[in-house]
């Protein structure tokens, strides 16, 4: 016997569709990406991508401007000298013993021409800038300096940008 309630639970099959199934709500198409949207943006200056200038080749002005290793030995002692003198006493006497190490690394450096050309370009314009009083422009170029070679020239790097404000606390001293 059969029970009559399994019997209205049981349903009958569905019809058979010949061809392409039909679509009850055919939904449209998603509109296209806003133009704002990141994936479809042209990128033509990422804040990541380093500077074309760097990849170009120095002028034979550039070339010409830079000073020999000895000038720049010179000139690194004369700067330094001046702030020995500026501060033998006080605080800023332990900045300069350091500044005073890590200048030598510097020179012994520019002994063995163990500097690159764009290091001894940069040096020569921090050089001049010093000579001229202008700081700013020195902290610049020392800047661009230790984004560029801080690994390889680091610890003398630091000295370099003691010496900078060294010389800019004995200008205002001596002003």
């Amino acid at each position: 016997m059969t029970n009559p309630d399994v019997i209205s639970t049981i349903r009958p099959p569905l019809p058979v569709q010949n061809g392409p199934p039909r679509s009850i709500n055919k939904m449209p198409p998603p509109p296209p990406p806003p133009s704002s949207d990141f994936r479809n943006a042209t990128i033509e200056n990422h804040w990541n991508d380093p500077p074309k200038r760097i990849f170009c080749n120095q002028s034979e002005d550039e070339q010409v401007e830079l000073l020999s290793n000895d000038d720049i030995q010179k000139a690194l002692t004369q700067h330094f000298e001046i702030c020995q003198k500026a501060f033998e006493e006080g605080p800023q006497s332990r900045v300069v013993k350091d500044t005073d190490g890590r200048l030598q690394e510097l020179i012994k450096r520019l002994q063995t021409n163990g500097l690159s050309n764009v290091v001894l370009k940069s040096l020569s314009d921090i050089l001049k800038a010093l000579d001229a009083k202008q700081f700013n422009s020195a902290l610049k170029i020392h800047t661009q300096l230790m984004t560029t070679d801080y690994d390889r020239n680091g610890h003398w790097l630091v000295g370099l940008k003691r010496l900078i404000d060294l010389s800019e606390k004995a200008s205002s001293f001596s002003a």
